[in-house]
């Protein structure tokens, strides 16, 4: 068979394997070894593509495998331009595989919104690498004068999810009961399944328990009119509990004073005619 050639690069395997629907990122390591591709995509809402401790991609050899990021999940082309520029920015990788698929059930392709992408990104052109101009791998080279994108934070962030979050999207998983939904769900949201097995097995041992939010930061700052306040309330209530018990008895001791004919006289008795 001949080789597959792409933009001078030559690939023996022309097979492209995916990162998702793997049980854990050990066992994508192994199916990578046995199918001989060459070639491995990434999808940049399911990684942290800028940090080469991310679970997922620790487990890709880079001097075996071109990392490929793909931009599924985007439903329009300016989507997907803004990810390929993400991903370029934060790798210095100038591969991308376009995807655009305004449908997260059927995940048909928008050939209309994948060409305008296509046109945008074809029309900027590829910054070539230190490692490309070297005839070396672009996925080793480092970037010798990075230009700083104003989409790109400076430091890699990890995503954080509030209990709330994590909760509804269990939820949602839990109503899905045809082929193919759970997937969208993970999809849209830029999850994948090991999350929402983690969350699932949380969500089992109790929502307010495992899901709840850790109380971190400043503490928050109370007004001490607040605390007087809060007082004034309790002694009103109990002043009031006092009234009432003090009615209750001086209305006993009138009827006993009736029924003894010596009845107590007030003023509203005193007032009539």
């Amino acid at each position: 068979m001949d080789k597959l050639v792409i933009a001078g690069r030559e690939f023996d395997s022309r097979l492209l394997v995916g990162t998702g629907k793997f049980a854990s990122p050990q066992v994508m390591a192994r199916a990578l070894a046995a199918c001989g591709a060459e070639i491995v995509t990434v999808a940049l809402r399911r990684v942290d593509i800028g940090n080469p401790q991310d679970d997922t991609l620790r487990e890709v050899d880079r001097e075996k495998f071109l990392l490929l990021p793909n931009t599924s999940g985007a439903r329009t082309a300016e989507e997907a331009v803004r990810l390929s520029r993400l991903a370029r920015a934060a790798t210095n990788i100038n591969w991308v595989k376009l995807e655009v698929t305004p449908d997260p059930y059927y995940l048909l392709p928008d050939p209309v919104e994948t060409l305008k992408a296509a046109e945008v990104l074809v029309k900027e052109g590829p910054k070539r690498s230190e490692g490309e101009r070297n005839g070396g791998d672009d996925n080793l080279a480092a970037p010798s004068d990075p230009v700083p994108d104003p989409e790109v934070s400076p430091q890699p962030a990890r995503r954080q999810f509030s209990g709330a979050y994590k909760a509804q999207v269990v939820e949602e998983a839990s109503r899905c009961t045809q082929p193919g939904q759970i997937g969208a769900l993970l999809r849209r949201e830029g999850l994948v399944s090991s999350q929402l097995s983690l969350w699932r097995r949380q969500y089992r041992k109790g929502v307010l328990k495992a899901l709840r939010d850790d109380k971190r930061g400043r503490k928050p700052i109370h007004d001490p009119r607040d605390r007087e306040l809060d007082r004034l309330r309790h002694e009103n209530a109990r002043l009031t509990k006092k009234l009432k018990q003090a009615e209750t008895i001086i209305e006993i001791q009138k009827k006993v004073a009736a029924l003894l004919g010596n009845p107590i006289e007030t003023p509203e008795s005193i007032e009539k005619p």
